[in-house]
């Protein structure tokens, strides 16, 4: 816990506050400011925010290597092209493809299909 909050401690905010379009005054308590780059300090404070709302397990990694938020619970992958290839390595399904594949073969070579 002191190590984390000593990291913390490297990604300072303040707050600032701007009018929206003349009516309404907004406070931002979110604002980058310290030695480490503006995208960085963004990416720890939206994680800080995930963990306050209880949402931080919710990040994971896909089998590609890339990181994801995941939007259901039962999501693994973080795109339909990774869920496919995690399917099409399975051995049920490259059983059910060689079996369509012979199927199929025999048909065009019988001429039964173009």
């Amino acid at each position: 816990m002191n190590e984390l909050n000593a990291r913390l401690d490297e990604y300072p905010t303040s707050v600032t506050f701007y009018i929206n379009y003349g009516r309404k005054w907004v406070f931002d308590d979110g604002a980058v400011a310290g030695r480490r780059p503006a995208i960085e300090s963004i990416a720890i404070h939206n994680s800080i925010e995930l963990a306050r709302r209880g949402l931080l397990q919710r990040i994971l990694a896909c089998e590609c290597g890339r990181w994801f938020f995941a939007k259901f619970k039962h999501q693994r992958f973080c795109s339909i092209r990774c869920r496919k290839r995690h399917h099409e390595r399975s051995e049920d399904f490259k059983a059910a493809r060689r079996l369509y594949m012979r199927r199929y073969y025999r048909l065009k070579v019988s001429g039964k299909v173009k």
